[in-house]
């Protein structure tokens, strides 16, 4: 179980994935919105989750893509964010475990 500490830093983290998730579902669906041929399929707010949750995940399934150049550059901009985002949240992992090394190893 996770000390009260550990649990309060990893809460921004789990709101950043969250909004990070919101903003890029309201962008494709506004896109798709716009310009239906944005997208392999025009998008609804559950297709436009998933299209988001595929490529953050980095799992894309190829059922949704992106067809048009404004979409293939929203989507290139997720896959930039979804790196740092990746980066942010290793590098906390590692302080975090960086840190209760050193605790213990003062103990």
């Amino acid at each position: 179980m996770l000390p009260v500490g550990n649990v309060t830093r990893a809460a921004p983290g789990a709101l950043a994935v969250a909004l990070f998730i919101v903003v890029f579902s309201l962008v494709s669906l506004s896109l798709s919105t716009a310009t239906p041929a944005s997208f392999g399929e025009h998008l609804y707010r559950t297709s436009a989750v998933y299209s988001t949750v595929s490529v953050l995940s980095a799992v894309g399934f190829g059922d949704i893509g992106a067809k048009t150049d404004a979409a293939r550059t929203v989507v290139t901009v997720q896959m930039l964010f979804d790196l740092a985002l990746l980066a942010v949240i290793v590098r906390a992992f590692f302080g975090t475990a960086q840190a209760a090394v050193t605790r213990r190893s003062g103990d």
